[in-house]
């Protein structure tokens, strides 16, 4: 028996693979008997069924997903997916997995068949060659071993002199911090280039709280401000603690290990230090209430750093372009920012320089050898519950390539998989929805007339865009984004990640006080996911979210509606939601609420947030001030598709096995389906700790309970789960 790592791997694909195929014919079998119950008990003609192979697919993961013995009106979620769960065996390294996820596998193999076609066969593009030489790169393990740390040796000896025990280089905190920012890592504070929320078609300096080398400040603080101890064993900071010294011991293999972790220590309770000053996460995301815009001659009369030159420090970020006291910033955490001064002067500067170094050096971790890899996967596992040892090099890979250049993967994708049509497509269906969510509007009881009209105009003036977008076929566009990145056919893996690293941070840098291009997405066009941007007023729908098993122009109406519809209606209420609803149509901060509509907004918003804190997963309560957004933008996404649809709803033929269910009962499958996922339980709780996206659990039911049609189309009674006797709604 083969008991090594690689051996392990394969008997669990192998393993998967058995398990797949026993799943998939035990539903083949299942299927055909159920559709054969169907046809004889069934008084529907056969042309009332679906026969397109996309619905027979579709009814296939629908029916294998729904599990008949769980009463739909006690857990609507558990009826619509405990069987997906069953039959979908969570692959290794995952810390959840879902209908989306799997979607999203599935693109992921295209992008690999692309990533490894020869370049004859290849389109004319730009950067081609470079993703495919850095793919290979990437894969090169043998290559990657055989450089060990010496690649991370080198960039701390440049950058800091190396560790503060050893380095022949004296730096002052500026230096030091100024030095981490340079190299990409938000050393003590975040400060960047962003969309001016007061301008929206301007580019700004922009300041927030940062400096946490691990997860959020939850992970090293109590809520009540008291540090964690470091030392506590199966705790996530110890487990990152041990991680640390790992690492530093890598690379200081002829250093003393109880120094390292004595310096690695010292580096976490600075850190804690920061932590003290840090907002919560529910504090953090008022963006609106945190906003703040001053000039840098107020941020030094704000921060009184000791031998600090703010004005020289934004300097060397902006090239040839002058920084004065005049310049406009940002800020989004004064009394952070006010305070971190005192914590900067009293921390002993060999401390400011390993945590500089540790922070620069973290990132680029992933880009080491083999045992630098298994001190990762050794912590994301007593972190996340995550086994990434069986993780395939390719997937690596994949995700580099995609995150470094997107739009040379994205415009490949889209020539070898994308069905340009559905662009068209899903613009007129989408269209209805919009149209719905401003009818909603008119019916608001809540809100004055004044601000009615101004909603209206908002709504009628949000753009969407799906698929992908137009300049991604334009050769010049594309080499004009990656203007300045120079990649050689000679670089490894770890030159090209700099490279990219290097050339994206001067990149950033470039658009101070410059027009903000807003026909530029910042989303991959391959992804499965979407997104509303409030300073554009837009929603954006990436090829990777139209398609099936939530999008197929063959799908009858109401599960498209269900199913992508209820995306679309989810991104369109973003803009009306406790965040969106700060910024008017052009995407510019205003206050554009009347103070009666105001006070009601958060009066309905407060009554969802105490619903949410009554909801608990995997033994950990919701925030549902953290998630309020994602809720809003739930319940409302459900009510205006699901009325969208049924304003233009005609007789339809029915799934192929589904007769049974009405039309208005599959609305709420299809939107349930598109959410069936599991998830690993510590994953879930630290998504829980810092993630506005509740659990999808929490996400179907909760919006299914708020919804009245919900309940009298499945006859639920009243007072059961799914329909309780106080509901919430904000659209």
């Amino acid at each position: 028996m083969n008991f090594s790592i690689e051996g392990k791997c394969k008997e669990i694909r192998k393993s998967l693979l058995c398990l797949l195929f026993a799943a998939s014919l035990g539903f083949v079998l299942y299927f055909v008997s159920t559709l054969n119950v169907s046809s004889s008990k069934s008084n529907r003609s056969s042309e009332a069924t679906c026969t397109e192979k996309a619905c027979i697919e579709l009814s296939a993961s629908v029916l294998g997903a729904i599990d008949d013995t769980v009463d739909p009106c006690e857990d609507f979620f558990e009826y619509a997916c405990a069987n997906w769960i069953k039959r979908s065996p969570m692959p290794s390294g995952k810390q959840s997995w879902g209908t989306l996820t799997k979607r999203s596998e599935l693109t992921n193999a295209d992008v690999k068949v692309m990533l490894e076609t020869p370049i004859e066969k290849q389109p004319e593009a730009p950067f081609v060659k470079d993703i495919l030489n850095i793919y290979q790169s990437c894969l090169n393990m043998d290559e990657i071993n055989s450089r060990g740390a010496q690649p991370a040796k080198k960039f701390l000896k440049k950058h800091f002199g190396g560790w503060s025990w050893n380095s022949d280089k004296t730096m002052t905190p500026q230096e030091l911090v100024q030095t981490a920012h340079s190299l990409g890592s938000p050393a003590i504070f975040g400060f960047g280039v962003g969309v001016d929320l007061a301008d929206s078609n301007q580019h700004i300096l922009s300041m927030e709280q940062d400096g946490l080398s691990f997860m959020t400040r939850d992970y090293y603080i109590s809520r009540n401000g008291t540090a964690f101890d470091i030392l506590e064993e199966n705790t996530p900071l110890y487990f990152y603690y041990e991680y640390m010294t790992g690492v530093i011991r890598l690379l200081n293999p002829e250093t003393e290990g109880a120094f390292i972790n004595e310096r690695a220590m010292k580096i976490l309770q600075f850190e804690q230090e920061l932590a003290k000053l840090m907002m919560s996460p529910e504090e953090q995301r008022d963006y609106n209430a945190n906003y703040e815009e001053i000039t840098m001659k107020e941020l030094i009369e704000m921060t009184s750093f000791e031998d600090w030159d703010w004005i020289s420090f934004f300097a060397s970020f902006f090239g040839e372009k002058e920084v004065t006291e005049n310049e406009r910033i940002v800020i989004f955490a004064r009394d952070y920012l006010s305070n971190i001064g005192t914590i900067i002067s009293s921390t002993p500067i060999d401390t400011l320089k390993d945590y500089a170094a540790w922070l620069s050096v973290k990132p680029l971790i992933s880009t080491l050898s083999e045992d630098f890899q298994q001190l990762r996967y050794k912590l994301i596992l007593a972190v996340n519950g995550v086994d990434f040892s069986c993780q395939e090099r390719w997937r690596v890979c994949i995700d580099f390539v995609q995150e470094s250049l997107p739009l040379v993967v994205g415009r490949l994708y889209v020539e070898n998989f994308f069905n340009r049509n559905i662009k068209s497509q899903v613009e007129n269906f989408a269209e209805s929805i919009k149209f719905e969510f401003i009818d909603t509007l008119a019916n608001q009881k809540w809100m004055d007339v004044e601000t009615k009209s101004r909603a209206k105009d908002k709504a009628n003036r949000m753009k969407d865009k799906y698929g992908f977008p137009p300049y991604l076929l334009n050769n010049t566009k594309i080499v004009s984004e990656y203007d300045g990145l120079v990649l050689k056919e000679t670089d490894d893996f770890w030159g090209y990640t700099w490279a990219i690293n290097e050339w994206a941070i001067e990149n950033h840098n470039k658009k101070l006080r410059k027009p903000v291009d807003k026909e530029l997405w910042s989303m991959s066009v391959q992804e499965t996911n979407a997104y509303y941007s409030p300073t554009e007023n837009a929603m954006v729908f990436p090829a990777g979210i139209l398609q099936p098993p939530l999008y197929h122009i063959d799908y009858p109406s109401y599960f498209n509606y269900g199913a992508i519809g209820m995306i679309i209606g989810h991104e369109i209420t973003h803009g009306f939601d406790d965040q969106g609803r700060h910024m008017d149509a052009d995407g510019n901060r205003k206050n554009w609420w009347g103070n009666s509509t105001s006070e009601n907004f958060a009066e309905n918003a407060e009554c969802m947030i105490d619903q949410y804190d009554k909801q608990t997963f995997m033994g950990m309560n919701l925030s549902g001030r953290l998630t309020l957004g994602e809720n809003i933008a739930d319940n409302g996404g459900v009510k205006i598709a699901y009325n969208a649809w049924k304003r233009q709803a005609k007789e339809e033929k029915r799934l192929p096995g589904m007769e049974k269910f009405s039309s208005e009962q599959m609305f709420f499958v299809a939107t349930a389906h598109a959410w069936c996922s599991e998830s690993l339980e510590k994953a879930a709780q630290n998504q829980m700790r810092m993630d506005a996206h509740p659990p999808n659990k929490i996400r179907v039911n909760q919006a299914f309970r708020n919804f009245q049609p919900f309940s009298d189309i499945w006859e639920c009674p009243a007072g059961s789960p799914m329909n309780p006797n106080d509901r919430c709604q904000v659209w």
